[in-house]
């Protein structure tokens, strides 16, 4: 486990605070067995390598790193790893939606970065993510219902990079019992599909006026569906 974390370069890489020379240290700490050490790590490395969403050019590799993490089953405080992965989607340009034309042509310069160091750090952490999804996919079947959910809500963020993710969510849905994952479950499904999903939006109906469904996740249907029809 991190067997190669120190054949990165991290004195080259930079942080919010300078040299990235002690993410290594921090990104170890996860792993301690002393809850402490492992708050500060994660304090650290929410104000350095990922300070005010800043996409700093040693977050991709905080993120691979982590990802190599959620592959061991012993790793404590999962859900704060996968949350913090989470967060960072929301850097990936190509997971946002933008109509270009309701930006003013005076003002797209102040919205869109001319930072070439940014936008290829931006790339990078894509990649990384998108490099883990089979992993966060697995975490889906995780026995711990946090794990589970923290994972789709990554997944769904991650959906712009994944066109077959829709799929996913829907067959999860025939087999999951939980109430709880599958509110989670068809919410998330209701967000990421259009009206012209016709077969998904069936799907969404379905659970909606079951009565063999719980109210919470017939509730959480509904939602979707207002989300859909709008």
């Amino acid at each position: 486990m991190l067997e190669t974390i120190n054949d990165i370069d991290w004195a080259n890489l930079e942080h919010a605070y300078g040299s990235a020379e002690d993410v290594p240290e921090l990104i170890t700490a996860l792993t301690s067995e002393d809850t402490e050490t492992r708050k500060n790590a994660q304090r650290l490395l929410y104000i350095g390598p990922f300070h005010q969403g800043t996409v700093t050019s040693s977050l991709p590799y905080v993120v691979r790193f982590m990802i190599e993490l959620l592959e061991h089953p012993a790793i404590p405080d999962k859900v704060w790893i996968i949350r913090y992965l989470a967060r960072t989607c929301e850097a990936c340009n190509e997971c946002i939606e933008i109509d270009l034309d309701s930006i003013p042509i005076f003002a797209r310069k102040y919205v869109f970065s001319d930072d070439k160091g940014e936008s290829k750090s931006v790339v990078q952490l894509c990649q990384e993510l998108s490099n883990g999804q089979h992993i966060f996919t697995k975490l889906m079947n995780a026995d711990f219902i946090d794990i589970r959910i923290s994972s789709l809500v990554l997944l769904v963020r991650l959906k712009c990079r994944d066109s077959t993710f829709k799929d996913s969510v829907a067959q999860l849905l025939l087999f999951e019992s939980d109430e709880n994952i599958r509110a989670a479950l068809v919410f998330c499904l209701g967000i990421m599909i259009t009206y012209s999903d016709s077969s998904y939006l069936l799907v969404v109906k379905e659970i909606a006026g079951s009565l063999n469904e719980s109210l919470f996740v017939r509730l959480a249907a509904s939602i979707a569906l207002i989300h859909v029809l709008g």
